[in-house]
């Protein structure tokens, strides 16, 4: 059982690094048929180990170039929304991991592309006057639809946000159960040095939401990328 639980979580992570880079599936699909004959020969956690640097690892380390700048550049458009969702999933997940640890709500990547979640526009796609006034001058309207902008929200929540300004979503985004969701305005409360601190320790919460705001987030998400 501990080698199936290790591979499905290495399986998922590359699967991410292809999402991202856009590789076609179907070369994954290949890939990992010519190793499931290595792996079925693998009897010890060192044999596992060695397996896990000599083809996931290399796999995601000759991707690593073309991920970071991907990530860099990724927005809504740059994927189907369903794939894009999976992506917010893998975020979320991985700072709810951090800080609970494996539990039955964390460890499974499903109960984070569930019907019960969204997309949500930080920025909304069409702002109310008070929103656009508050979030200042757009350079580009693709701006919106850039990861930096988005977060994944309980479907319950997302209908009571709709075009209103950050100000007035930063209190709604705090009833969210999700960690990276909560963060984003505000890092809890709960002392130092606990798991739940120092998940969210290189996180940075945003009191206003503009441009500026959108790019930094981003260039966090690629940081916290990395580690999925």
């Amino acid at each position: 059982m501990a080698i199936e639980v290790a591979m499905a979580a290495e399986v998922q992570n590359l699967f991410f690094c292809y999402v991202i880079t856009r590789e076609p599936t179907r070369d994954f699909e290949r890939n990992f048929a010519k190793w499931a004959t290595e792996l079925r020969s693998i009897k010890s956690d060192e044999e596992l180990d060695a397996f896990i640097v000599a083809r996931f690892d290399r796999a995601k380390a000759d991707l690593a170039n073309r991920f970071d700048d991907s990530m860099g550049r990724l927005a809504l458009r740059s994927l189907q929304l369903y794939r894009f969702q999976y992506v917010l999933a893998k975020f979320t997940q991985q700072v709810d991991l951090l800080a609970y640890g494996e539990t039955e709500g964390t460890r499974w990547l499903g109960n984070y592309v569930s019907d019960g979640y969204e997309v949500e526009h930080i920025f909304p796609q069409t702002p109310n006057a008070e929103a656009a006034a508050e979030f200042g001058p757009v350079s580009d309207p693709e701006e919106v639809q850039r990861l930096g902008n988005l977060v994944l929200v309980e479907k319950s929540i997302n209908t009571s946000l709709g075009n209103r300004p950050y100000s007035e979503k930063r209190p709604v985004h705090q009833q969210s159960k999700l960690l990276l969701t909560r963060a984003l305005s505000e890092l809890p409360k709960v002392g130092a040095n606990t798991r739940i601190d120092r998940a969210v320790a290189s996180i940075e919460p945003y009191s206003t939401w503009n441009e500026g705001a959108v790019h930094q987030r981003q260039r966090s998400l690629v940081t916290l990328a990395r580690a999925v």
